[in-house]
């Protein structure tokens, strides 16, 4: 009958300290744990067009 509740317990407690973990190498390191950017950084598709090469349309 507890197997649930232990097994729930103790996914939600590693998951916690994977989570305290990652924040605190995160602040340690100083580098960013959550960061805004562009569709294009989120989902890349190959072919698409890079940023930089904006000029580069052609307007048929």
């Amino acid at each position: 009958m507890n197997t649930p509740l232990i097994t729930w317990a103790a996914v939600v407690a590693l998951i916690s300290l994977i989570a305290v973990l990652r924040i605190g190498i995160s602040l340690k390191h100083r580098c960013h744990i959550f960061e805004i950017g562009n569709e294009r950084e989120e989902i890349f598709i190959p072919g698409d067009p890079l940023p930089e090469n904006d000029d580069d349309y052609d307007e048929d």
